[in-house]
């Protein structure tokens, strides 16, 4: 039936077949083509599906308590991409990588199928887009700058240069190289320099990212920050310095781990001085710890992993903390259950 299957890279050159679950009920398994996907663009248009306000209620974003906008709508990312409005929404499954992009004014669609798993979409999508989109000038954001040229100062970058993580998984790495700040999710990388804003004595804001970063004066008067607040669009979140990692007792996060809602469990074991991770369906994989009481594996769906302490400092669960999952719980049995 020209059905497209999917391909992941293979260790040793070549490629593999990636299998997609079909029991996954929700998301992913719907077959479809490109020029059907453009009938859907189009359709975003013209309402004749649904209806036009069926269609405005897609495009709405939500509102946060305190105030602050998401650029997620109704299953639907509404933002800007060089001045334009951008509606867009990605997909990935097994070896598949899809996105779909819209810019109501430019009357442009872009719709990219790929089978894949280490096809680059979102860069494919944005060199297409850079063809059709010229450069609009964004009047609030170009106000904002100008009103404001206050660059944080270099003393203040040199205390922030270093590694941090937040409870919650994320890592950043950030360098001062020849005056400027450089953000990068990895140790060895350089990534790109950061613009920084100052606001205030303790507040920045960094522009490309609709980012807020609040320091507190306890940290601007250490040699090297510690720690710092990054209030984002849809969340804020602490980050603090990475500490000099040490040797692990690796006896205390042996053990199984349940989960009610998910109904699973996972069992934590050393081997050979080295934390492994199991679970009955999937191979066991290493844990890494990177910070203290947090570990990241190889598998994307729980690749952190931060252990939780009672008050007599003994481990009695970890949390996951991967991508969309954020503080799922799993419980230390005390017993087997069968």
């Amino acid at each position: 039936h020209n059905k497209a299957y999917s391909y992941s890279s293979k260790s040793g050159g070549g490629f593999q077949h990636e299998v997609l679950s079909y029991s996954t009920v929700g998301p992913s398994s719907l077959i479809t083509t490109v020029q059907d996907h453009v009938k859907w663009l189009n359709n975003f248009e013209t309402g004749a599906v649904g209806g036009k306000d069926l269609i405005n209620k897609m495009f709405e974003t939500a509102t946060l308590n305190d105030g602050r906008k998401l650029d997620y709508a109704y299953g639907l990312i509404v933002d800007k991409y060089k001045g334009h409005t951008q509606v867009s929404h990605f997909g990935a499954d097994a070896g598949f990588r899809t996105v779909t992009a819209l810019y109501p004014e430019s009357k442009l669609g872009i719709v990219i199928f790929s089978n894949y798993s280490f096809a680059n979409i979102g860069m494919y999508y944005k060199r297409i887009a850079d063809l059709f989109l010229p450069e609009v000038r964004d009047l609030n954001n170009a106000t904002e700058a100008g009103a404001n040229k206050n660059i944080a100062d270099t003393a203040l970058l040199k205390k922030l240069q270093g590694s941090y993580y937040s409870y919650s998984g994320e890592r950043t790495f950030l360098k001062y190289l020849e005056g400027k700040l450089f953000a990068s999710q990895s140790a060895t990388a350089r990534g790109n320099p950061i613009e920084l804003l100052k606001i205030e004595n303790n507040k920045l804001r960094l522009p490309v990212f609709k980012q807020e970063w609040f320091i507190d004066q306890k940290n601007l008067n250490l040699d090297s920050v510690q720690s710092f607040l990054v209030k984002k669009e849809s969340s804020n979140v602490t980050f603090l310095r990475q500490p000099v990692v040490q040797k692990n007792d690796n006896v205390q996060f042996i053990g199984r781990f349940y989960n009610e809602e998910c109904e699973s469990f996972y069992t934590i074991n050393n081997r050979e001085g080295r934390l492994w991770l199991e679970n009955r369906k999937y191979p066991s994989v290493e844990l890494r710890v990177i910070a203290p009481d947090q570990f990241t594996c190889n598998l994307w769906w729980i690749s952190h992993i931060r252990f939780i302490r009672d008050r007599k400092n003994k481990v009695t669960a970890f949390e996951v903390n991967a991508g969309r999952v954020q503080h799922l719980l799993y419980k230390k049995l005390q017993r087997e259950i069968e």
